[in-house]
């Protein structure tokens, strides 16, 4: 009896060892596959990362170059309101200089106020040495009601 047992149960070992080798491909075969699935899946998210990465990349790109270009605009209306500048100081004193040279004429007896067609006449009223000795209405160097003959130049202050 003792040996019946002893076979019985080396029988059933070897059943369960039969057993655990039949199901052992079929659980390498579920496995498998869902190792394959999640390389598919891994390999898939690493390509959608990428192609974000790469649209990021492209828009970081743009955006520089964007950028530059409205920095190299910038530079470019800074030259120009630089040469803007040097016209009107420019402009400033040629009329600065015909101002003391007319005020010295009007001082000697010469003519005062220009009115010949380009003349250029500041403050209200056209005069040059209006109340006071001042260059017209308004406290402003150019006055604030300039008025220019044909051809001329205003330079009004509006206050």
């Amino acid at each position: 009896q003792y040996q019946d047992l002893q076979n019985m149960w080396v029988n059933q070992r070897e059943q369960l060892k039969n057993n655990a080798f039949s199901l052992c491909p079929l659980q390498n075969a579920e496995h498998e596959e869902a190792i394959k699935d999640a390389e598919q899946r891994g390999s898939s998210a690493v390509r959608d990362g990428q192609r974000k990465l790469q649209e990021l990349e492209n828009a970081l790109q743009q955006a520089r170059d964007n950028l530059a270009q409205i920095l190299h605009d910038y530079q470019e209306l800074l030259n120009v309101k630089l040469a803007l500048d040097i016209e009107i100081a420019m402009y400033r004193s040629l009329l600065e200089e015909e101002e003391t040279r007319k005020g010295s004429m009007s001082e000697k007896g010469g003519v005062g106020a220009s009115s010949e067609p380009g003349g250029v006449s500041y403050g209200s009223g056209g005069s040059i040495c209006g109340e006071g000795g001042s260059s017209g209405g308004g406290g402003s160097k150019y006055g604030s009601s300039g008025s220019a003959g044909q051809g001329g130049s205003s330079y009004g202050s509006g206050g």
